[in-house]
């Protein structure tokens, strides 16, 4: 599932803003952001289970980010959509690389339908993966990327339509809240994206952003905000585990600086 709301080229001295709020079944564990060394130095939250992440980026600047595309399509799964991030962020170093990569047929047929967003400081891309794979390019400005993108040969009937009704109450208030961001307060900005991570809107349950369900197999595991600086060492990342509403972002920010002075980066 999850929301993934992104400022882009937006905020004075973060080209990219992004705050990813993760809902997964029950049971899920994971781990807050770390460094990753390889090629790059990878700085994300990580999945206890798959070894993959959410949300995450690399050195260069390059930002990936991933939630569902929930339309169907779910046979013949044989591949971790976190562990492809991790692996695209040590390979490569700009958006529009990336983002290439991901659009080939032979990369997507072994994963799950799913929406990405590509982005370094200044590219962009949506890249969702359907029936077939659409490329979308972000501009400045502000977006919401739910569990739902719809296209022209989506039905709105069944699951998909609940589905959609809720992603969509998310995606509207995302942006509605958005627009009382000042960008010319880079830190004012930032307190106000953690903010709108708590957010119920209208009311709290499987609409807001802050998302809760009582019952079922999904639930708020985690809300991660990421903010890419014109320098790299001045990029901050937050986590916050479980509902935001309910705990307190911690500051991951110094692992970057120790990671590129050659730290241990363990997280």
């Amino acid at each position: 599932m999850c929301t993934l709301i992104i400022l882009f080229k937006l905020i004075r001295g973060y080209p990219i803003v992004a705050l990813h709020a993760r809902y997964v079944r029950r049971g899920s564990m994971e781990y807050p952001p770390r460094v990753i060394q390889g090629e790059h130095l990878i700085f994300a939250p990580i999945d206890q289970r798959s070894q993959g992440t959410w949300i995450g980026f690399n050195d260069e600047g390059l930002l990936i980010a991933v939630t569902d595309q929930e339309t169907g399509g779910r046979g013949g799964v044989r591949r971790s959509r976190g562990r492809l991030i991790l692996e695209v962020l040590d390979r490569f170093e700009d958006a529009k690389s990336a983002a290439d990569y991901l659009q080939q047929d032979d990369v997507r047929r072994s994963y799950r339908r799913a929406n990405f967003a590509v982005l370094d400081r200044e590219e962009g891309w949506h890249i969702i993966w359907d029936k077939r794979s659409l490329r979308r390019t972000l501009k400045e400005g502000v977006y919401a990327i739910t569990n739902l993108t719809m296209l022209p040969w989506v039905k709105k009937t069944g699951t998909i339509e609940e589905t959609w009704r809720y992603a969509r109450e998310r995606e509207l208030r995302a942006l509605e809240l958005a627009r009382d961001i000042d960008p010319t307060d880079p830190e004012g900005a930032l307190n106000k994206v953690l903010e709108i991570a708590r957010d119920h809107g209208r009311r709290r349950g499987r609409g807001s952003i802050c998302y809760h369900r009582p019952s079922g197999e999904w639930f708020q595991s985690s809300a991660t905000m990421v903010a890419v600086a014109e320098r790299i060492e001045g990029s901050r990342i937050f986590y916050c585990p479980g509902n935001p509403c309910e705990g307190e972002f911690k500051d991951y920010s110094s692992l970057i600086g120790e990671a590129l002075r050659g730290g241990s980066g363990s997280g």
